[in-house]
């Protein structure tokens, strides 16, 4: 796997997955390249970390490639999923490590997930922080194959979802179905905390 820089809001160095992941999906460069309107040829220098990909072009092979954008960058388990034998994960407060995905918004991974065949499979679950004036997903809204179950711990914020807006209040849950697009907006002036779920 290659080291790519990113250099847009962010300006953190990342380790992408991209062509692990597109390997594992059976999936050519023009294949990739048709799904996302990129051509192969910058793919393919985006895989040799010889283009430095903006915000929008991961999200763009994100989706292509049927993974969370973060699964391009992060370190995640390569192999098949695998019941633990004890019938429980433990994630203790200590192992999460936040990660700052986009300019003010914040997630912790509490769930272990795994890669299989190129798709992060299993329970998904984070806790995240959208601080004042963030956007979850500020290049492209958000659309998942599966359902995505949201939970407010503190603080409020604006769910755009398709041509709607929501207001989300601590003790709220939102429940959005399989290919809606939506967006999560912290309009107030104190931080939002909130559980999300997913299983894929």
């Amino acid at each position: 796997m290659a080291d790519v820089k990113q250099t847009g809001k962010q300006g953190t160095s990342m380790k992408t997955n991209i062509r692990y992941i597109r390997k594992l999906n059976h999936m050519t460069l023009a294949e990739l390249s048709e799904s996302t309107g990129l051509t192969s040829a910058y793919l393919s220098m985006i895989e040799r970390d010889m283009r430095e990909p903006t915000l929008s072009t991961l999200r763009k092979i994100a989706d292509a490639l049927g993974v969370t954008a973060e699964s391009l960058w992060t370190d995640i388990p390569q192999q098949s999923v695998t019941r633990n034998p004890k019938g429980y994960q433990l994630m203790t407060a200590e192992s999460r490590e936040p990660k700052n995905l986009y300019p003010g918004v914040f997630y912790e991974s509490l769930t272990e997930n795994a890669l299989v065949e190129g798709r992060t499979r299993g329970l998904i679950g984070h806790y995240g922080r959208l601080m004042p004036g963030a956007v979850s997903n500020p290049n492209l809204p958000a659309s998942h194959e599966e359902d995505e179950l949201t939970f407010v711990i503190r603080g409020e914020m604006t769910v755009v979802l398709g041509e709607e807006r929501v207001l989300l209040k601590a003790g709220d849950s939102l429940l959005v179905r399989p290919g809606m697009t939506h967006n999560y907006i912290n309009e107030s002036k104190e931080p939002v905390e909130f559980v999300m779920v997913r299983y894929a």
